[in-house]
């Protein structure tokens, strides 16, 4: 989010979230190694994301970057603990993962809502001193 990355290769934005809501839809029918499809898509989205993030063109690193790089490792250990079969630890991580990129968002956002409400009070503030 508003990170000036490279885009994302074309079978990932094209085929990885269809293929994982498919595959999601098809794991409330059937539970034949579905969890190991997901776990594998989701490792290579996220090693895919962590490898664009290290790539982007501003290279200073903020609190919203590090989220970011913190929800994709635990995106990541989610889709290891989905071959264990431990179904605690994986609702714990994919419950990390989420808030993690959910402060991202919220972090950057805030930040942005700062520096306009920040801009806003100066010009108030100079329309009162002509």
């Amino acid at each position: 989010m508003f990170f000036i990355t490279p885009k994302y290769p074309e079978v990932v934005y094209k085929y990885t979230i269809p293929v994982l809501f498919v595959l999601s839809i098809i794991k409330i029918f059937f539970d034949f190694y579905i969890d190991e499809f997901i776990g594998i898509l989701s490792i290579g989205y996220a090693i895919t994301t962590l490898y664009l993030l290290n790539k982007r063109k501003r290279p200073t690193s903020d609190a919203s970057v590090w989220f970011w790089r913190l929800g994709m490792v635990l995106l990541i250990m989610f889709s290891l603990s989905l071959f264990l079969n431990e179904l605690k630890l994986s609702y714990m991580l994919f419950v990390g993962f989420s808030l993690s990129i959910i402060f991202a968002m919220v972090y950057k956002i805030g930040s942005i809502f700062g520096m306009v409400s920040s801009l806003i009070s100066r010009v108030y503030e100079s329309s009162y001193d002509a």
